[in-house]
């Protein structure tokens, strides 16, 4: 059974080497085949972006750098952010946030086990039973202060109607989609 990069990452935790191996192998594909600009389409991953940078001559733009500057583009000061447990773990929003005096807020743990539960069975194609927790974990979150949620995980945009929200959502996917366009339309 084959894995998408976020599934090894939330199921595998254990086998975090092999993913980098894998990761930094791809990188290495890419680049002997031409690849002048690397994109990678997953939060979770982005724990190795240091790594990926350093090993490759290509350009790399960064999910977490693009959400970011959204962030700080939008004068939000205190973000919440929904991920897995690996990026939430591994405060990668967090290092590069405070750079801009912004400051991340988390959920807590019993909400980010049912997150964890939610991102699981988007990725094997489940039903999603947890709507309702999840928009109930997007109020906690805004009731404690957050200005903006950021979806940190690229299938999560598939569950939020920004529309239906009352606080702004900031999907990372579409803010990395958007930053590699203005990156390939200056070429």
């Amino acid at each position: 059974m084959k894995f998408s990069i976020e599934e090894k990452i939330i199921t595998e935790n254990k086998n975090i080497i092999k993913l980098k191996k894998y990761l930094l192998s791809s990188v290495d594909k890419l680049t002997k085949a031409g690849a002048d600009l690397i994109i990678l389409p997953c939060n979770t991953a982005h724990i190795f972006e240091f790594e990926i940078k350093k090993y490759s001559k290509a350009k790399f733009l960064s999910i977490i750098d693009a959400t970011i500057n959204i962030v700080k583009i939008k004068g939000f000061r205190k973000v919440a952010l929904i991920a897995t447990g690996q990026t939430i773990k591994s405060r990668i929003y967090q290092k590069k946030a405070l750079k801009f005096g912004v400051n991340i807020i988390y959920p807590e743990a019993k909400d980010q086990k049912i997150i964890n539960i939610i991102i699981n069975n988007l990725l094997q194609q489940r039903v999603i039973k947890n709507l309702n927790e999840l928009n109930n974990i997007i109020i906690n979150l805004q009731s404690i202060g957050a200005e903006a949620i950021i979806l940190g995980c690229s299938d999560l945009y598939q569950l939020i109607n920004k529309e239906n929200t009352e606080i702004p959502i900031i999907d990372s996917t579409k803010a990395l989609i958007d930053e590699t366009l203005k990156e390939l339309t200056k070429r």
